[in-house]
């Protein structure tokens, strides 16, 4: 039979059910992946913001060009979003997905909202696990992928690549019963569901590492730089360098144009700074060191660092010949996935019914990192833990049969925890010679260091990556009441929902600090190929060796770093409506509607956030603010002075939350459905 049409209101969307949920192929057992079946929901760009992005698996999606964060996910009449620091990374910006098999119907609402949403400007996803009945039912599943099963492609030359990929479960309801004591037919029902997964895949990764020559030399022979790379440099002196030629930093020096340089007795063409190759010769007057490269590129051992030396030590040896892309690994990726659900159902009489839902969700990952071991890569190499829970409670009470009352209460909790697998390793950056790495909870490792600016012309990046950890909480407590009365032919809805919303993250952005090599010390001065990096580490800086040289060049081009601390957020959220659905005529309905949206500003519940508001656009002056809490901590002498300095004032006010919000967005809503004949609905709205 044709599916009905549905005429009571100018809602755009589509509603799924279960039924049409389980005959649909879902490779990642995520229903509301089937959003993206609906008109004007395109799915979120490819690789962005998780993995399986843009692809039929994810339900990270984009209703009518409104931003995927703007969506709005509803379990069990309660909100399900995970409210703060952009998400999570299952999939999906839901809190709790339970399995499709456990789920009675959901509904996705893509415009023309009625009153009774709000909260987001994207879609809305409402959906509700299965209830039991008089009769017990269920049924039991297994997906099953293996290598074994796969065929191979020509490039894997006879080698595939393992994976395993169990998907496992079951769903179980009926009336609860106790043989002799308690026979809940016609009254108490229950509804329970499980789903595991198991899964083993590979993450092959390529890097570049020092080549054998550099490593058996002691990274004194770096002749590899030039013999894999290309294209040349001229400096002011007119001399021509291979790119990947070290010049040494102790012989940077000033040149004036016209004149004769003493070191070279070179003229130099124009103004600006010069330094010499590490040579096997004399430098004076040779204007061309492409054809040389036996004579270049090796280091003094006096000169180098023996922290550094110990520090690429680190690196896995090559796989292939050359230097860029010279090493790969295939390590592999476990993920163990752990969901349930429980649901009880109370007829306490016809006039009032109870229900009670709670949901689990534990997804564990080990994500392997690009380089084995210490190394890291700056990419994986750490445990990721995402473990959620939720709980709702509804109350329906039938004061008459036109005037009824729904209660929700409810809680939903997301974390995100992703740890360095060194994270508890304590001294390892002492052990290289990098002394100030603060050594506490989840700090350890090497930190980042990037041995060029540009990770395509220079050593992969080794150390642990930067914002590890994220030790990330947020839950959010929901209370709404909606009461409808039918009185005629109108249909009144009026309600209101208040949540209280908490986030609290540790996510340092640069922890360990973050030291960048970018080669400019050993380069031609202002014409850096960013090749050079590993010798602007290895080489320690020390006096001028030429004359009116510049003493102490080298070492780190950029450093960053940041403390270690947690901020907690809050904030509130109410709406309410009132709604309209007026039948005007048989084949006409009109829904009018008015609601009111109040979001708080956050608020760091220590104190630990400041707002800079300039009086001219984007510059000083302004008053930066801060609340009394957060003044109370001692500050630097020196920020005072700087605030000073450039006519900011500085205003210590009494709330926690430094911002202002409108607590006057009231949104109209109009909307009709026409049935123009019974197989054609128009619908439109404005609101």
């Amino acid at each position: 039979a044709a599916p009905l049409l549905q005429a009571e209101n100018g809602t755009v969307g589509q509603t799924i059910t279960g039924q049409v949920i389980n005959s649909m192929p879902l490779k990642s057992r995520d229903w509301a992946s089937l959003a993206q079946l609906s008109a004007g929901v395109v799915t979120a760009p490819k690789g962005q913001p998780s993995s399986d992005s843009g692809t039929t698996d994810s339900a990270f999606f984009s209703v009518n060009g409104v931003n995927l964060w703007q969506n709005d996910f509803r379990l069990n009449g309660i909100n399900d979003n995970i409210e703060f620091y952009g998400g999570s990374s299952v999939g999906s910006n839901a809190a709790i997905t339970p399995p499709p098999d456990a789920i009675q119907e959901f509904k996705l609402q893509t415009g023309n909202f009625t009153a009774e949403f709000g909260h987001s400007t994207g879609g809305v996803v409402n959906a509700a696990i299965k209830s039991g009945t008089n009769q017990f039912h269920g049924d039991a599943w297994e997906y099953f992928r293996n290598d074994y099963l796969d065929a191979n492609t020509y490039f894997n030359k006879g080698k595939k690549s393992e994976y395993r990929r169990n998907v496992f479960g079951g769903t179980i309801g009926g009336p609860v019963r106790i043989p002799g004591m308690y026979d809940g037919r016609d009254k108490t029902f229950f509804f329970g569901d499980y789903q595991g997964l198991r899964q083993i895949a590979p993450v092959p990764a390529t890097s570049t590492v020092p080549t054998a020559a550099m490593v058996s030399s002691g990274f004194t022979n770096l002749q590899d730089l030039i013999n894999f790379n290309g294209g040349t440099g001229t400096d002011v002196l007119g001399r021509k360098f291979s790119h990947g030629t070290i010049l040494d930093p102790a012989t940077t020096r000033a040149v004036t144009a016209g004149q004769v340089d003493p070191v070279t007795g070179l003229v130099a063409s124009k103004t600006g700074y010069v330094r010499d190759p590490f040579y096997n010769g004399s430098v004076a007057g040779i204007t061309d060191y492409t054809g040389a490269v036996s004579q270049l590129n090796l280091l003094p051992a006096g000169r180098i660092d023996a922290n550094a030396v110990k520090l690429l030590g680190v690196y896995p040896g090559p796989t292939f010949a050359g230097l860029a892309n010279n090493f790969y690994w295939e390590p592999k990726e476990p993920t163990n996935y752990n969901t349930y659900d429980i649901r009880i159902d109370e007829a306490i009489n016809p006039s009032n019914v109870l229900f009670g839902v709670f949901d689990r969700s534990m997804i564990d990952q080990d994500v392997p990192s690009s380089l084995p071991g210490l190394a890291v890569g700056e990419t994986g190499g750490r445990h990721d833990s995402f473990p959620a829970y939720a709980w709702a409670v509804g109350y329906t009470h039938v004061f008459t049969p036109t005037f009824t009352n729904d209660m929700h209460v409810g809680m939903v909790h997301s974390d995100k925890l992703q740890r360095s697998v060194y994270g508890n390793t304590f001294g390892i950056p002492a052990s290289f010679g990098i002394p100030g790495i603060p050594q506490v909870a989840e700090n350890g490792g090497i930190p980042p260091i990037n041995l060029s600016s540009n990770t395509s012309t220079g050593l992969t990046h080794i150390g642990v990556g930067n914002y590890t950890p994220t030790l990330q909480y947020v839950y959010s407590i929901e209370g709404s009441d909606n009461v409808t009365k039918i009185h005629g032919n109108h249909n009144f809805k009026t309600g209101v929902q208040v949540d209280y919303l908490n986030g609290n993250i540790s996510q340092p952005p640069q922890g360990r600090g973050n030291f960048t090599f970018s080669g400019q010390y050993t380069d031609i001065p202002n014409s850096n190929q960013n090749l050079n990096g590993v010798a602007d580490l290895l080489l320690t800086p020390t006096a001028t060796t030429v004359p009116n040289g510049i003493n102490n060049v080298g070492g780190l081009s950029t450093y960053g770093g940041s403390n270690v601390a947690a901020t907690v957020d809050d904030r509130w959220y109410i709406g309410a409506f009132f709604q309209d659905d007026w039948k005007v005529l048989p084949n006409l309905t009109l829904n009018l509607g008015l609601r009111w949206d109040y979001f708080t500003p956050y608020a760091e519940t220590n104190g630990h956030q400041a707002n800079f508001i300039p009086s001219n656009g984007n510059s000083a002056p302004g008053t930066y603010y801060m609340s009394k809490k957060g003044c109370a901590v001692t500050r630097s002498a020196s920020f005072d002075a700087l605030l000073a300095q450039n006519n900011i004032a500085l205003d210590c006010i009494d709330s926690l939350a430094l911002g202002a919000a409108q607590k006057t967005n009231f949104s109209p809503r109009l909307g009709f459905a026409y049935r123009v004949r019974p197989d054609l609905v128009l619908r439109g709205g404005y609101g």
